[in-house]
């Protein structure tokens, strides 16, 4: 089975992952063909109940969408953005699921790494110093912003930057709060 957003569609059978709130599945951009990572709640959105006249809310949903989206360091994933479910029936058209769309890293996490046969007695040093520098780097580049980070078990490790471990955050900017 098949769902789509505006911009994205995905297969429910490429789940990655599933938590409390949200199921995760790898996606495509309809245009581009680019694929992206795409978090589906499993609650109703927030956004689409918010008033047309609370201009206020939507005005700081937008400047938040774009403070995230400005966001451009090699240690931190890419934020994409936010839309909804499109239905094909009307089943589930009352639910107003939201999707976050966030870059695509196949390299699993630091978790996965240690799961390999070669690193079964632990990463080395060189490559656990360097973990931290990333993460360092990445937490320093969003404090420059004024922005800080949430306590995150999703570190992920892409082969394509073996070395550069993009952190994934759930950020919080201090002018949308």
């Amino acid at each position: 089975m098949v769902e789509a957003s505006e911009n994205y569609l995905w297969d429910l059978r490429d789940k990655i992952g599933s938590g409390a709130t949200s199921d995760v599945y790898k996606a495509r951009n309809l245009t581009t063909g680019e694929v992206v990572l795409a978090k589906v709640s499993k609650l109703p959105s927030v956004l689409s109940n918010i008033q047309s006249t609370d201009k206020t809310n939507v005005e700081k949903t937008s400047i938040f969408d774009q403070e995230i989206k400005n966001i451009n360091h090699d240690n931190i994933v890419r934020f994409i953005g936010t839309e909804l479910v499109i239905y094909s029936d009307n089943s589930n058209a009352l639910l107003n699921q939201e999707v976050l769309f966030i870059e695509y890293c196949n390299g699993g996490t630091v978790g996965d790494m240690l799961r390999l046969p070669a690193n079964r007695y632990g990463l080395t040093e060189d490559i656990i110093m360097q973990i931290m520098k990333d993460i360092i780097n990445a937490i320093k580049y969003l404090h420059n912003k004024n922005i800080v980070s949430k306590k995150n078990d999703s570190i992920v490790s892409p082969f394509r930057y073996f070395f550069s471990v993009p952190l994934v955050l759930f950020i919080i900017s201090g002018g949308c709060g």
